[in-house]
């Protein structure tokens, strides 16, 4: 992705806040006339990412139609910078610089790298050592050299070039990163506490009364018909002071080991299909299943033709291009 075709460098500007990128040309002209107060057919690019910093996407007016044009980054992210305003201009190279997924705070580090890297293949082409090899290895080793000299030196004039503009920028913020593993349920549903008590609260080593110390906390997601909440599972902890043996009510077992799911919501989930086959109205139900001999977005075009609607969909690229029906 480069600067797009009739759009100045200065007229590249960049969407601090995080977007929904599933929003399309509509969603986003809307954001820019609602959150930044500017037209989207001014002439100017707007650039927008979602949180993860992982997706971009650009939406340019060339003078006859706005269209959109995205890119998304399968390792790293793009280093996103923080500022008091909703937009800043950005040039052609900083442009570069930034879809390109390079840390900007780091370009010294990677200025400094590609140097010694280079006075060490300059050394290897012009140094004592390649005087030492025979005519065949010499050969063979100035071919890739060379090459090597080349990309070497290409790559320290951008990173050069692309570290005069960087000054301009304003300091980059990184993502949070996500807590790694289960993900916590939504703090927004209520709770229901289920207090798990030991059988006796005296100690069954040396019969002395137990002290709580704490509680281990489990969650479950659970359900009343078209209610979520969370079943909040408490387990005291008890020590015995003199002999110090620890006590505590046994965990109650899950259906499903380690699974997030409370017994009602499984036992929903398992008759909701009893729900949905009953008749709901006086139509008669629809089931619409279209084959298609390839994965290509005109397939999907085809097939909704003029349909307009909300339509719910999974990753497959090929419905971007119904994305504008």
């Amino acid at each position: 992705m480069s600067a797009p075709l009739g759009v100045a460098p200065e007229r590249i500007w960049l969407a601090v806040e995080a977007v929904d990128m599933r929003l399309g040309i509509d969603g986003l002209s809307a954001r820019i006339q609602a959150s930044l107060g500017r037209s989207p057919c001014d002439g100017t690019a707007y650039a927008f990412t979602n949180r993860r910093r992982s997706r971009l996407k650009l939406l340019v007016w060339d003078g006859t139609g706005v269209w959109l044009s995205q890119r998304r980054l399968h390792r790293g992210y793009f280093t996103w910078p923080s500022a008091s305003d909703p937009v800043f201009a950005l040039t052609a190279a900083q442009w570069r610089w930034l879809i390109s997924g390079v840390d900007w705070q780091r370009r010294d580090a990677k200025i400094e790298k590609l140097t010694l890297e280079l006075a060490y293949l300059r050394r290897m082409k012009f140094g004592v050592k390649s005087e030492s090899l025979v005519a065949a290895e010499r050969d063979l080793f100035d071919e890739t050299l060379a090459a090597d000299l080349a990309a070497c030196e290409a790559r320290l004039d951008e990173q050069r070039q692309a570290a005069e503009m960087g000054p301009h920028l304003p300091p980059a913020e990184k993502p949070k990163r996500e807590r790694a593993g289960r993900q916590p349920l939504p703090e927004q549903l209520p709770r229901v506490e289920h207090l798990h008590e030991p059988e006796s609260c005296t100690c069954g080593q040396c019969g002395q009364a137990l002290v709580r110390i704490g509680e281990d906390v489990t969650e479950k997601l659970s359900i009343v018909p078209a209610e979520f909440f969370v079943e909040r599972h408490l387990y005291p902890k008890y020590a015995c002071r003199p002999c110090e043996t620890l006590t505590a009510a046994p965990a109650v077992a899950s259906v499903i080991d380690g699974g997030l799911a409370a017994p009602a919501l499984l036992a929903w989930v398992m008759v909701i299909w009893a729900y949905r086959s009953n008749a709901l109205g006086s139509n008669p139900p629809i089931v619409v299943f279209d084959y298609q001999p390839g994965r290509g977005g005109k397939y999907v075009v085809e097939f909704l033709g003029h349909w307009q609607g909300a339509l719910m969909v999974d990753e497959f690229a090929g419905y971007v291009a119904a994305e504008d029906m």
